[in-house]
């Protein structure tokens, strides 16, 4: 198991603290100069007749009996390594090449070489459920370690379903593109079903590759309307929800001792719970942040000032602590703490640091998106407050949770503003091929609102040029330009 396929690197992946050859890659396109703009030139197009001529989601009532996930994990057997390397290499820089011209004939040609791989993927996302398997109960206190390199293998396959659709959009064939879009979007709807953060993660990545698939169809001369299609995805697209749950229950997973509601009745069995709970914390950071790493990550600091050499010296750091939070928190009166012994009081002391922390990183997950963005400076200052106590070791290994909440409203956004692209072709369909002067000319359909702050699109015409955009805080949502192509 190569350590960026486990669910520790995964985890601390989502809190950028790891700088694997993935992330670096991403640090090194972030560091980029970004586009300022996703250019659109469109035609008029209404609404397609019947509505759902094309859609972009099978319908779950259509969905065949069964576990999808053996077929999509069976996939990766199919091609040689070295073919693999090259799918996965070609498949995203065509996937990536800007709408517009038409994909290079090796990308139709690869298509064509994976055609039954393609059509296996088709089938296994179209079944009604698709459980991953992931022994988590199984490996119990040993389920950092879980390997999940299936997450980055769907992605794989995610990238050639697009250049599939885009290729069958440059042939205008819609139809075909329609269901190879469909089976895109299944694919990061199945893989977002996973457990953890990282599979929304990469489940998001996925639908993200499909809507720049999208967006070809709509820049494509003549192409059909897909407003409907886009409204009828739904939202969110990627829910969190179920993988935040896992997630939660992390720690304690691996520390099982911090959920034990059993109290030892006598000092030894204290000093044994402590001793227990020591000796899994040091696992964990040992695990990820090794003794003499050349390299050592940016937490690393704060856990070695947390935790102390030995267990002698964390008991020293904080017992002080432990026993005036004990106090604080209600649950025991000044005289009881006092006379606790150094071990229990440390024993209790961490479970409830570990609880206060850990409650206070997941509080905020349900708030809405301008709630949490005005949170954001409590929450960041509680963190760092976190990484100097006897807690540190759980503020390293918390999901970021930011990055999911963010990586769901770019999601969703983008699928508002396409859908207002949509809206506006309709209103140049039935006007003569002009652009609305305002958004609320548009009568043929709603437009949308920004689903993330809830209020209106902004939209400004320049000449025959307009642009797009959401309103601020936008969050690295890129504005849409948009010309109407004359006839």
């Amino acid at each position: 198991m190569t350590p960026r396929a486990s669910l520790a690197l995964a985890v601390l992946l989502t809190a950028r603290l790891v700088p694997t050859a993935a992330a670096q890659d991403a640090v090194k396109r972030a560091a980029e100069p970004p586009p300022k703009f996703r250019e659109q030139t469109v035609s008029p197009a209404p609404a397609p007749i019947p509505t759902f001529k094309y859609r972009l989601m099978p319908s779950s009532a259509r969905l065949a009996p069964g576990d999808g996930a053996p077929i999509l994990l069976r996939l990766r057997y199919d091609p040689s390594d070295r073919d693999w390397g090259e799918i996965a290499t070609n498949a995203r820089t065509w996937a990536e090449l800007p709408v517009g011209p038409p994909l290079p004939p090796a990308a139709g040609a690869t298509v064509e070489k994976w055609r039954k791989s393609l059509d296996l993927l088709a089938a296994g996302v179209r079944r009604e459920s698709c459980d991953w398997g992931y022994p988590i109960r199984e490996q119990a206190v040993d389920v950092i370690d879980l390997a999940m390199p299936d997450a980055q293998t769907m992605r794989t396959w995610g990238w050639l379903q697009a250049v599939k659709a885009r290729c069958e959009i440059d042939r205008g064939d819609y139809a075909a593109a329609s269901r190879s879009l469909e089976t895109g979007f299944a694919l990061g709807g199945k893989v977002a079903e996973g457990p953890f953060l990282i599979n929304g993660m990469v489940g998001v990545a996925i639908d993200m590759i499909q809507l720049d698939a999208v967006e070809a169809w709509v820049a494509a001369p003549g192409s059909p309307n897909l407003y409907w299609a886009l409204t009828d995805l739904g939202r969110p697209l990627v829910s969190f929800d179920r993988a935040v749950d896992q997630e939660r229950l992390l720690i304690e997973r691996s520390i099982p001792e911090l959920a034990d509601e059993s109290e030892p009745t006598t000092p030894e069995g204290w000093s044994i719970r402590l001793a227990a709970i020591d000796r899994r914390m040091r696992g964990l950071a040992a695990r990820v942040f090794p003794p003499g790493d050349p390299k050592p990550g940016e937490q690393e600091p704060y856990l070695r000032a947390s935790l102390g050499a030995d267990l002698a010296e964390y008991k020293r750091l904080h017992l002080d602590e432990f026993r005036r939070r004990l106090v604080e928190s209600g649950g025991f009166p000044t005289d009881r703490v006092r006379a606790m012994t150094d071990d229990e009081a440390a024993a209790r002391g961490v479970v409830l640091a570990y609880r206060t922390v850990w409650d206070g990183l997941f509080r905020d997950w349900r708030l809405t998106f301008n709630e949490a963005i005005e949170r954001e400076s409590a929450a960041d200052a509680e963190r760092a407050e976190a990484k100097r106590g006897p807690a540190a070791l759980f503020v390293a290994f918390s999901p970021h949770l930011e990055s999911g909440r963010l990586a769901m409203s770019r999601l969703d956004r983008r699928v508002a503003m396409l859908r207002a692209v949509e809206a506006i072709r309709m209103h140049a369909a039935a006007n003569g091929g002009k652009l609305p002067a305002a958004l609320k000319e548009i009568r043929e359909v709603p437009v949308p609102v920004d689903p993330s702050t809830g209020k209106p699109l902004v939209w400004s015409v320049d000449g025959d040029v307009a642009t797009l955009s959401v309103p601020e805080p936008k969050r690295f949502t890129l504005d849409y330009r948009i010309a109407i192509r004359r006839p």
